[in-house]
């Protein structure tokens, strides 16, 4: 196990690497880890090679580069790295979840709650996804594209190092990468890593490369059986529909609970219709969900970088429009735009700790179902409320 250590405090370091020693020797006997410490993001970034590390823990606040300026430099060549940010505040804890970071440590921390940050890392399955052996050589699953045989040989192709070929049977590659959900055995020895693949046509694979792998038209039913229930981890092709609809609702959660209100408030002032503002901002919406739709056809990791993004994009689309169609008062609408941001930034931050805290491991099969679940409970709880101050205090000033 690689683990580095990024915090400026010697004292914090040492704590962390205390415990994790407890924690490895407590769950993983026999495991020796491999422990790197660094003072700050810069160095550790000088020193950094991706597919090293399988835990990263990393203080927010440093001198110089910050936390999360480290965390997403380390995404962009590291997809598979646990991060665990160890710091003194919460402020950051939204943020984080554009990292898709696993873990958020508030010092001072006991060693219960260290220990389950580390369960909900799934750190079995961040070293086992690593690499396939065959032979004398280390095959990364994510490099390999699909796998088929040729003779007394099986294939393996990859997207940077050509075709490899090894004198096994399929049967025993099946039962190498059985493991791993994301390997679809077809027919015939073809196995698809599904997550290098951009869609399933009628009689072919369209691979994220670019290349296609045929296969035969009577399998094309068995075939597409099987792609839809691993793709919705094993629960039938029903989830493949509302994974979808998650996807398209995602943006409308983000955008029209926290729009509508601030122009329902100042109704009678604005210099549209209200029913206008209503279908401009759907308009939007529904623009905004057709780019997330088409960005997540790239996987969910194009997906949570782009989240942020959008996310403050809109924001300040609604600041503007606030200005453009609403008059009233600089100090007044400005009191209300930061007034919804907050109680924005407080539905996603709980509706991300319910989905990371109790549902883990469903939300890595289907990244949106909990979460835009979570944010729904939430609004209906908290929008009565946020109405009636909303009504009685901002509009009555």
């Amino acid at each position: 196990m690689q683990v580095a250590i990024i915090d400026d405090l010697a004292v914090c370091r040492q704590e962390i690497k205390e415990y994790l020693l407890r924690y490895i020797r407590e769950n993983y006997q026999g495991e020796e880890p491999e422990l790197d410490e660094f003072e700050s993001g810069t160095r550790f970034l000088d020193a950094f090679r991706p597919q090293v590390y399988d835990v990263i823990f990393i203080d927010q606040y440093m001198e110089g580069m910050s936390g999360m300026d480290t965390a997403r430099e380390i995404r962009r060549v590291d997809e598979e790295a646990a991060l665990i940010f160890v710091t003194t505040s919460c402020d950051h804890a939204v943020d984080s979840y554009g990292v898709r970071a696993c873990g958020y440590l508030i010092k001072p921390f006991t060693y219960e709650a260290f220990g389950e940050t580390m369960r909900l890392a799934r750190l079995e399955k961040i070293m086992n996804a690593r690499f396939i052996a065959l032979g004398d050589d280390r095959i990364l699953l994510k490099e390999i594209l699909w796998c088929d045989r040729d003779g007394h040989y099986v294939q393996i192709h990859t997207d940077m190092r050509g075709v490899l070929r090894y004198r096994v049977t399929v049967a025993f590659l099946e039962a190498v990468l059985s493991a791993y959900p994301q390997f679809l055995p077809c027919y015939r020895g073809l196995i698809i890593n599904m997550d290098r693949v951009r869609r399933m046509e009628e009689l072919e694979f369209l691979m994220d490369t670019g290349e296609r792998v045929p296969f035969r038209k009577r399998d094309h039913k068995e075939i597409k059986s099987r792609f839809h229930s691993t793709c919705s981890g094993g629960q039938g092709g029903g989830f493949v529909m509302i994974d979808t609809a998650m996807i398209l609702l995602f943006p409308f959660l983000d955008f029209i609970p926290f729009g509508l209100p601030r122009y329902w408030i100042h109704r009678d002032k604005l210099k549209i219709r209200y029913r206008y503002v209503v279908v401009l901002l759907t308009a939007v919406s529904c623009v905004n969900s057709a780019a997330f739709y088409l960005i997540n056809q790239e996987g969910y990791e194009a997906a949570a970088r782009w989240t942020t993004l959008m996310r403050y994009g809109f924001m300040l689309f609604n600041l503007m429009c606030s200005f453009l169609l609403i008059r009233e008062q600089f100090q007044k609408l400005m009191f209300t735009y930061l007034l919804l941001m907050s109680w924005s930034f407080f539905v996603f931050g709980n509706a991300n700790f319910i989905e990371s805290r109790f549902f883990w491991d469903f939300s890595d099969r289907h990244p949106y179902l909990i979460y835009n679940t979570a944010r729904v409970a939430i609004l209906l709880i908290t929008y009565p409320f946020i109405l009636h101050f909303l009504g009685h205090t901002v509009r009555e000033a």
